[in-house]
């Protein structure tokens, strides 16, 4: 902190939109401080995130305080790339905090995502559904099943087997709640309920929550 940059010249340095990491002048790119000698000012752009490109080179900065890590991701960049959630995919892949995964770019989604708030962390996390050609996943991890979303609804699913799966009110991960055809909708002015194996569950944002005798307003 503080620390001058004696190569920098002074009259062109400037920071790269008001950020203290990122940096350049007429000659040269700057990154914490140090001199990013692959990057020529004049072509480098930030395309999202901590990702950028000069020309057909495709760089992932880790900003994090504790690293200044800089993953060469391509250097046969096309300029055509999309973000999903904190995914960034090109036709090289997808990758996520700029590590390739082992999802096919070309079909890659997200079918949903769940929020889950611990008191005892900084911030909140994630279960993430995945999907891509070759099948389905929670947290990267390749599920025995095939899910779609059902009915256009955001957080229910189904298999090719007409079973409906969601996210549960609890850190279960998925839950399978029953085939489709025995699935009993009940909507009202304020809820979306579903019944089925005599339970009564409430479609909540990204979950469902089952409810107890006590609960249930007919």
């Amino acid at each position: 902190e503080g620390q001058p940059i004696k190569e920098a010249q002074s009259s062109s340095f400037e920071l790269v939109k008001n950020n203290n990491i990122f940096a350049h002048d007429k000659n040269s790119f700057y990154f914490k401080g140090k001199k990013f000698n692959l990057f020529a000012p004049q072509k480098s752009k930030n395309l999202w995130s901590h990702y950028w490109a000069d020309g057909k080179n495709l760089f992932y900065f880790d900003t994090s305080e504790e690293s200044s890590n800089i993953i060469s991701i391509s250097t046969n960049f096309n300029g055509k790339y999309r973000q999903i959630n904190t995914y960034f995919i090109t036709k090289d892949g997808v990758f996520k905090d700029g590590l390739k995964t082992k999802f096919d770019a070309q079909s890659f989604g997200i079918l949903g995502i769940k929020k889950v708030t611990d008191s005892c962390a900084s911030e909140d996390t994630e279960h993430i559904l995945q999907t891509d050609k070759n099948g389905t996943y929670l947290d990267s991890k390749k599920l025995p099943i095939q899910l779609t979303l059902f009915n256009n609804y955001t957080n229910l699913y189904i298999s090719k087997e007409q079973i409906v799966y969601s996210f549960s009110n609890n850190d279960t991960g998925l839950i399978e709640l029953g085939s489709a055809k025995n699935l009993r909708f009940i909507e009202n002015n304020r809820n979306t309920l579903i019944q089925v194996r005599g339970k009564t569950y409430m479609l909540m944002s990204d979950r469902v929550s089952e409810l107890t005798n006590d609960e249930i307003i007919d």
